[in-house]
């Protein structure tokens, strides 16, 4: 292709000599932003996409919903649960926080499990899993079938949590991505209203908390039907070799005039990426743009829980008794308007992250939620129930605007093709291991120190994570997944060994100059 343009172009070079000035300025922009780079030969229009890729991103998001009911519905079902086995203050954060900590496992599984067997495999193995754990732990008698019940859900919610934003991702044009991939966090947001929400409407009903957990099974089983209609990733099947199948899976989502462009610039950055290795050997010692990649992702996956939110959606309950709020009816009704806050609130990247950027979303929200952390130290030491309630809302709602949906935008962009799967799976292992970590603790910790200083250090660590945006992350918006893996290799500052053959970029400018 390169050989058959470049002499395309020298036929025609008299006709470019003669090409308007702002053609040439076009051009130039055009070589300044890819600089260096063996992808500049092939350029994309505008990118734009079927109709179908939206009920892609939609059946794929839907996995996350399986993460979102089970934060939401322990926050009520924990209750009975220490009630009818009567937990102690250890046990009851170890059914809590097992879940993230063992979904540990199921992010490294799933990120090789994608790779291997591909993308839609992997959301089904993940719906099976949860739906598994989910009716063994309605069916607990004891703490010890519970936890296992608990356990078997966790690994399913690891591979649900890498794979929804992965997918989408990879069927997504870079024109819609951002809002695609938002939809992750959008069906979290939905997943934990639900809970919330099966909390009330089961509140009086006998065993409710058996009910609460055992109908988390049902979307995972509308998920599996959904895979009927899905697609396999066409990167994903660009890297398994099986052209046909992935231009058939382009059509589908992709304008019919991008598809061979596409295909040709995914294939040129496989060409470069497996000279390097995909095994865990690179990424463990990364070369210099590697490591600024695994820098930017793996850092942002690690301050999204370190913030705290999934404490506070699981123990909103016992926040809100802490703060004042006594009555049990009065508490289900206020978690149920804190999570409808963080719903709504996710509707904002969906609109803005492709328009105003990955970055300022990030930093805005970030910034908001160092105050919304400051109003839940105040409420929890003063027994202020409507300070703590806004307070809540206020740290749902910036959680949900800023680093929530932005997590999983900017990890499923900035890690190289061919290790996608399995750096981004590491980096969400991480993200979960620190939920764990702090969904296990807080009550320990709330107990020691009191609900307001644990909200001190969660402030804290959340200005951290402001300077940490502002400093090391990057803008990635209006790139393809080809694109911001350019960008990266420019900011590294590294040259291919090899001598590469003129651009084709680079021929169109030369001869228009």
């Amino acid at each position: 292709l390169r050989a058959q343009s470049v002499t395309l172009m020298r036929g025609c070079g008299e006709t470019l000599h003669r090409a308007s000035g702002s053609m040439a300025n076009s051009l130039t922009n055009l070589r300044q932003l890819t600089e260096n780079s063996i992808v500049d030969d092939i350029t994309l229009a505008e990118t734009g996409a079927r109709p179908f890729v939206y009920v892609c991103a939609f059946l794929s998001s839907m996995s996350s919903l399986l993460l979102g009911y089970e934060c939401g519905v322990m926050a009520g079902a924990m209750g009975p649960i220490v009630d009818y086995m009567q937990l102690d203050v250890v046990e009851e954060g170890i059914i809590i926080g097992c879940v993230s900590i063992i979904s540990v496992v199921g992010s490294l599984m799933a990120g090789r499990v994608a790779d291997q067997l591909g993308r839609k495999m992997t959301i089904a193995i993940g719906s099976i899993l949860f739906a598994a754990g989910a009716l063994l732990s309605a069916a607990a008698l004891d703490f010890w079938v519970l936890l296992i019940g608990r356990l078997i859900t966790g690994v399913g919610v690891g591979f649900a949590f890498v794979i929804a934003p992965l997918y989408t991702s990879e069927t997504s044009p870079s024109r819609y991505r951002g809002v695609l991939t938002s939809l992750t966090e959008f069906f979290i947001d939905c997943g934990i209203l639900l809970g919330y929400l099966s909390n009330i409407v089961l509140a009086n009903v006998s065993n409710e908390w058996r009910w609460m957990i055992g109908l988390g099974a049902a979307p995972a089983f509308i998920i599996m039907l959904s895979l009927l209609v899905m697609p396999e990733s066409p990167r994903w099947l660009m890297m398994q070799g099986r052209t046909a199948e992935a231009e058939a899976a382009l059509r589908l989502v992709y304008p019919e005039y991008e598809v061979s462009d596409t295909m040709a610039q995914i294939q040129s950055v496989i060409d470069i990426e497996s000279k390097h290795g995909c095994d865990w050997t690179t990424i463990l010692r990364p070369n210099k743009t590697l490591r600024l990649t695994m820098i930017t992702g793996l850092g942002i996956s690690f301050f999204q829980q370190a913030t705290g939110n999934d404490a506070v959606v699981y123990y909103t309950d016992r926040i809100l008794r802490d703060a004042g709020i006594v009555e049990q009816g009065p508490r289900l009704w206020a978690t149920a308007g804190v999570g409808l806050c963080k719903t709504v609130f996710v509707i904002i990247p969906m609109l803005c992250a492709d328009q105003l950027g990955r970055r300022f979303i990030l930093l805005l929200g970030q910034s908001l939620m160092v105050l919304a952390l400051l109003g839940m130290a105040a409420a929890s030491s003063v027994n202020a129930p409507i300070l703590a309630v806004t307070s809540l809302c206020g740290c749902m709602a910036t959680f949900s605007m800023g680093i929530g949906p932005g997590t999983h935008i900017v990890g499923t962009e900035v890690f190289p093709l061919m290790m996608r799967g399995r750096i981004f799976s590491l980096a969400l292992a991480i993200n979960r291991f620190v939920s764990g970590t702090v969904a296990i603790s807080f009550p320990v910790i709330a107990d020691i120190i009191s609900v307001s200083a644990t909200f001190g250090i969660f402030t804290a660590v959340t200005a951290l994570s402001v300077l940490f945006v502002y400093f090391l992350v990057p803008e990635t918006s209006g790139k393809s997944l080809e694109e911001i893996q350019v960008f990266f290799r420019q900011l590294a500052g590294e040259e291919e060994e090899e001598e590469k053959e003129p651009l084709v970029v680079n021929a169109i400018i030369q001869e228009c100059e």
